[in-house]
């Protein structure tokens, strides 16, 4: 990472600190209980999971179409020394997501003529990809301005906001498995006006129309800042892309196979969206000032993993032993499945939370292609193994399959971040000669 961004990343994740992130975690927190108790009454009475397929499938297309909106160039808002650069990556952003919603119509329209998938939540999908295209260059605005109150009233908008029409969906045309993704829809165009509102508000909008960039700027940042879609875009779409296919095949395998999957995994990443993301931001503050010694960064990426080792140890205890009756308790019978599935997917997340943290380092250090190269190979694996057990018309195979695929590519990953930090070297530092 140049010296410039370098030293702007160091400033943006020092001084008013720990408020913003307890801004973060509290909105994260109030955001994750109101979405959990929303999906225990959706599921609990009034959709079981046979009627949830169609929203799993249609959450992991969104989930997986996520990292192509914007080519990922939202997350290089943070980094120009100015904010008007900043601005222009904003506006870069919006025509990248402008053009990918719609190839995304010219796709659902041309799916819609053929007849083979007749169910209206198909046009959920552009108005869903649009708003998440405008909502991801946004969010990387509010960081980068530290506008934490508004991120967080943005997702507790959100939270509420899907249960409520799912609810309202359902008192006026009953379990019908579209409603689902109408409502999710509704709830990201929600989220997206009342950010739109509160920056407007605030005079913090990053589009004016008066500073509109010419093509040539907006071509010299997107080359600036090549790496984003060519290093971030197929990492997260390897992993992304392969947790869609996960759930594309246990909804093909059993009737609410794929719902039962993203109740599972909803509820494992939720420890790691609260207190991971939380020790992400300190992590990244104090291994952004230790970039040039190499054992300090060693030693701090070692502790990083091992503090959480407990928790991680603690959730996959407590879910092996009782996942299933939890589940069936919280959400009702029928779920029980998520509960067998989360007993061995656990473990894959409770590998992914206490290295979730230091997964930033290959970033801060400007090294991503082992990475990547990593994700690709884990990514693949996954399909492989989905494939295995589409084969055998058997949901538990793929689970188990899937579980272990993480589980040895998250320990494989361990010992390439500590290696990267224990080798990482200033680029003017010579190498140390023998005597």
């Amino acid at each position: 990472m140049p010296r410039r961004r370098l030293s702007e990343l160091r400033k943006a994740l020092s001084g008013s600190f720990l408020r913003a992130v307890t801004v973060l975690s509290s909105g994260a927190l109030l955001a994750q209980i109101i979405s959990f108790a929303g999906g225990a009454v959706l599921a609990r009475y009034m959709y079981p999971p046979a009627a949830q397929d169609l929203q799993s499938s249609f959450a992991a297309l969104l989930g997986t179409l996520a990292p192509v909106l914007t080519l990922r160039y939202d997350a290089a808002i943070v980094l120009p020394a100015h904010d008007d650069d900043a601005r222009r990556l904003c506006w870069l952003n919006l025509f990248v997501a402008g053009a990918t919603t719609a190839l995304v119509v010219a796709a659902v329209a041309g799916v819609a003529a053929t007849g083979s998938f007749p169910s209206p939540a198909l046009w959920a999908l552009p108005i869903a990809v649009l708003a998440q295209g405008l909502t991801q260059p946004i969010l990387g605005w509010c960081t980068r301005k530290g506008l934490f109150v508004i991120q967080s009233a943005a997702r507790v908008a959100q939270a509420i906001a899907l249960p409520l029409a799912g609810s309202l969906a359902f008192l006026a045309l009953g379990s019908r498995p579209e409603n689902l993704p109408w409502a999710m829809t509704a709830s990201l165009t929600l989220s997206l006006g009342l950010l739109f509102v509160l920056l407007r508000r605030t005079g913090n909008l990053p589009w004016r129309a008066a500073e509109r960039p010419s093509r040539t700027t907006l071509a010299t940042l997107a080359r600036e800042f090549r790496r984003l879609p060519l290093v971030n875009t197929p990492m997260n779409l390897a992993d992304l892309g392969s947790q869609a296919v996960l759930v594309w095949c246990l909804a093909g395998i059993s009737d609410g196979g794929g719902a039962c999957f993203v109740q599972a995994t909803t509820v494992l990443r939720a420890p790691m969206l609260l207190l991971g993301m939380a020790v992400a931001q300190v992590y990244a503050g104090r291994a952004a000032r230790l970039v040039d010694d190499s054992a300090a960064l060693q030693r701090l990426t070692l502790r990083t993993i091992l503090g959480l080792c407990a928790p991680a140890l603690g959730m996959a205890v407590i879910i092996t032993v009782a996942g299933p009756w939890l589940f069936a308790v919280i959400y009702g019978e029928p779920w029980r499945l998520s509960g067998e599935f989360s007993q061995f997917l656990v473990w894959g997340f409770a590998c992914n939370l206490a290295i979730s943290p230091v997964s930033m380092l290959p970033t801060i250090l400007h090294k991503n292609v082992g990475q990547l190269i990593q994700s690709l190979a884990m990514g693949i694996s996954r399909v492989a193994v989905a494939l295995f057990a589409w084969q055998h018309r058997d949901p538990l195979t793929l689970v188990i399959s899937a579980a272990a695929v993480d589980v040895v590519f998250n320990l494989l990953f361990v010992g390439y971040i500590l290696r990267l930090a224990g080798r990482h070297r200033r680029a003017d530092t010579p190498a140390a000669t023998a005597p």
